[in-house]
């Protein structure tokens, strides 16, 4: 999409620049903010104490922050055994495997008490046995009624004393298995925290490599392909760049949380509209490939013979559509400027370069690739001449073709390919009013309806 340049020279030391200074700002009302509450409740000033007030600031971790709150409406301060607790349970590099440790220690413990109501049940049982024992002999050599009573009643009260132990045991039983049954659960909780990323709460790379090494080992005896659909946020660095670390992960968090709260929307796929390939010209990275599908052409091959509904923007159109110096000026340069036109101008300004662009160059033209793709989405009839093909990628690592993009007219022989809708003409003017508008619109800005 337009925007996004390498931070190099001029243009890159001013975005580098102004995202330094943002992020200098930012982050220095955290600290304040941190040192203001150490100074307000009178705590010592040691690197944890800060830690915990900086992370309370930023509010990037609600836990952290409810508890917080609940202890000074509870008692009015954090005392020194508080803040060591919140730390260790939530900000310490070492507290997952402290909860193993005591998980585990709590275990043994439990092993211990079962096995010795174990023994202790193997030794009445065994002193039963012998009391059985004895009155069978006694009853031998009973001579009289009174001897027999007695006997009688030592059986009943051997009895008895069993039948309290047997239900002591019972009980203690009982009580194991549900602190077990706890204890199972705890152990559940911190394993899954160590294969959960704390900052986007989603599964991290060690879940991951676990999940794929079971896809693939499924996959293997099940004789069944396998698929692995990755999910990026485009040009993320750059507005890290910008914003700053603190509003990047922020931007994170709420990317994997509709993620994670809406997991329907992923099977959902009604149609791909996607820009990539190079159906009926030359590559921009090799001879024959367009990045895109070059980079992972695996992966590209897998998604175009999908049966699912599919519409190509390539690079047939991308290099029809540029930006150039008069439009740039009425979005960089509008008479009522916005924070969404300022960092157009800022990302724009200067080219790829840092030195070569709009700002100092008239003739200076910028292709816009992906963003055709969204106005398509928009509305399709932006797109003035399209055709359909069976469109296929070259996936052959070392190759002098790999990763090309290949249009077939008619149904080739081998693999069974989808017909899909390729972009070959866009209406350029119409598109780039909607262009303008949308970049010129007063933030927040609304976006038109979709249409089908």
């Amino acid at each position: 999409m337009v925007g996004v340049a390498a931070p190099t020279a001029s243009r890159g030391a001013l975005t580098k620049m102004t995202a330094s200074t943002d992020e200098h700002v930012r982050t220095l009302a955290f600290a304040e903010i941190a040192l203001g509450q150490i100074k307000a409740l009178r705590q010592p000033a040691y690197p944890r104490n800060y830690e915990v007030w900086y992370a309370y600031a930023t509010g990037y971790n609600p836990p952290l922050n409810q508890t917080i709150n609940e202890t000074l409406t509870r008692n009015g301060t954090l005392s020194t055994s508080d803040i060591d607790q919140i730390y260790e349970t939530y900000l310490s590099p070492a507290r997952l495997t402290a909860r193993l440790d005591n998980v585990g220690g709590q275990i043994v413990d439990e092993i211990e008490q079962v096995m010795s109501m174990i023994d202790a049940a193997v030794g009445s049982a065994t002193h039963y046995h012998e009391s059985l024992a004895h009155a069978t002999q006694s009853l031998g050599a009973a001579k009289d009624r009174d001897g027999l009573r007695s006997i009688v009643e030592s059986l009943v009260l051997a009895t008895r004393s069993m039948e309290e132990h047997n239900s002591r045991l019972e009980q203690s039983l009982k009580a194991s298995r549900q602190e077990i049954s706890q204890l199972q659960v705890n152990l559940e909780a911190v394993r899954n925290e160590s294969l959960t990323d704390p900052l986007t709460s989603l599964a991290n790379r060690k879940y991951f490599d676990q999940s794929l090494d079971k896809c693939i080992a499924q996959s293997i005896a099940a004789s069944e392909p396998m698929a692995l659909m990755l999910t990026d946020i485009d040009h993320f660095k750059a507005f890290n760049d910008t914003f700053g670390h603190l509003t990047g992960d922020q931007v994170l968090r709420l990317a994997a949380l509709a993620v994670k709260q809406n997991p329907e929307i992923v099977p959902l796929i009604k149609k791909i509209i996607y820009m990539g390939g190079a159906i009926d010209v030359a590559g921009n990275t090799t001879k024959f490939a367009e990045f895109n599908w070059w980079f992972d052409p695996d992966a590209a091959q897998f998604v175009v013979r999908l049966p699912i509904p599919q519409v190509v923007v390539p690079l047939d159109v991308t290099d029809t559509v540029f930006l150039t110096k008069p439009i740039y000026d009425r979005i960089a340069h509008p008479a009522k400027p916005t924070a969404v036109t300022e960092v157009f101008r800022q990302l724009n300004g200067y080219g790829f370069s840092g030195t070569n662009g709009f700002e100092n160059n008239p003739s200076y033209t910028q292709n816009i690739w992906d963003t055709l793709t969204l106005a398509y989405l928009i509305d399709p009839s932006y797109a003035t001449q399209t055709v359909e093909r069976y469109v296929d990628v070259v996936a052959k690592p070392g190759a002098a073709d790999n990763g090309r993009s290949i249009g077939y007219t008619s149904q080739p022989a081998g693999a069974a390919l989808q017909k899909m809708t390729v972009v070959k003409k866009f209406d350029n003017a119409r598109f780039f009013e909607l262009y303008v508008d949308l970049l010129t619109r007063p933030v927040p800005i609304t976006l038109p309806a979709a249409t089908n």
